[in-house]
């Protein structure tokens, strides 16, 4: 939650906000007063608190609100790949964005970049400290993956806990 509240209005009035299922109390005003509300599936916030999500409860949540922009499909950090298809495949709607854990392999961001339009990365495993040099390496193999060879990426990247300007004007985010 952001607070005080005029910090909210201050900073997000007319620009994107990514709601969390793990503290959704914004989610109201953010409806009214920003352009873009994306809702996250929490996984990350309940990962560190060692709790586990009730995922039906969060499709609940993210049908109650079918005027978002886009949602990110349940994942398991430093699960198996096997576990996060799973949900992939579990996921009742259509317009989700899945997420790659830049520590999976290459063949999975492939699978997904042939199967979605818009793909999140996320930091996780040996992985999970963002912007240090062997994230860098990864991140720019994954790059060779998803981009043509104009450097260009095929689907649309939103980075998961990037917000280091240091960091993500490195990479063409969307």
């Amino acid at each position: 939650p952001v607070t005080p509240r005029n910090i909210f209005f201050k900073a997000l009035t007319n620009r994107n906000a990514l709601i969390s299922f793990a503290n959704p109390q914004d989610i109201k005003v953010a409806f009214e007063n920003c352009n873009k509300v994306i809702l996250d599936n929490g996984a990350f916030s309940m990962w560190t608190k060692k709790k586990k999500t009730n995922w039906n409860k969060y499709y609940d949540w993210v049908k109650e609100y079918s005027n978002r922009d886009f949602y990110f499909i349940p994942d398991v950090i430093d699960g198996s790949e096997i576990e996060n298809d799973a949900l992939l495949k579990d996921n009742p709607f259509s317009d989700g964005v899945p997420i790659w854990h830049i520590a999976e392999s290459f063949e999975r961001l492939e699978r997904l970049a042939s199967n979605y339009d818009f793909i999140a990365f996320g930091s996780s495993g040996k992985y999970s400290e963002l912007g240090t040099e062997k994230w860098h390496n990864r991140m720019n193999e994954a790059m060779r993956v998803v981009c043509n060879k104009d450097g260009e990426p095929q689907v649309k990247i939103h980075m998961l806990r990037c917000l280091n300007p240091k960091i993500f004007t490195k990479y063409p985010f969307f």
